[in-house]
């Protein structure tokens, strides 16, 4: 768990309440510089309290808009 990325993370403004769970989520999984970020969809979709593809949705769009980057998919918790 990174509390600096957690922290950081809650000051942003990301354009939507279920988006900003998703990025806490990533964020509690991240290493302490915010990168390394590997939760699962079912993991980040238990936490926002929405499904999978909901998360898929809101994670594609924190891509787009540029707060995160897709990883190595090999090592993310199911």
């Amino acid at each position: 768990m990174s509390v600096e990325a957690t922290s950081a993370v809650l000051s942003l403004y990301v354009g939507d309440s279920t988006r900003k769970l998703v990025l806490i989520g990533l964020a509690n999984h991240a290493h302490r510089d915010g990168r390394a970020a590997y939760a699962g969809i079912e993991t980040l979709a238990a936490y926002a309290n929405c499904s999978a593809r909901t998360v898929q949705r809101h994670f594609a769009k924190l891509v787009v808009d540029g707060f995160i980057r897709e990883g190595d998919r090999s090592v993310i918790d199911a």
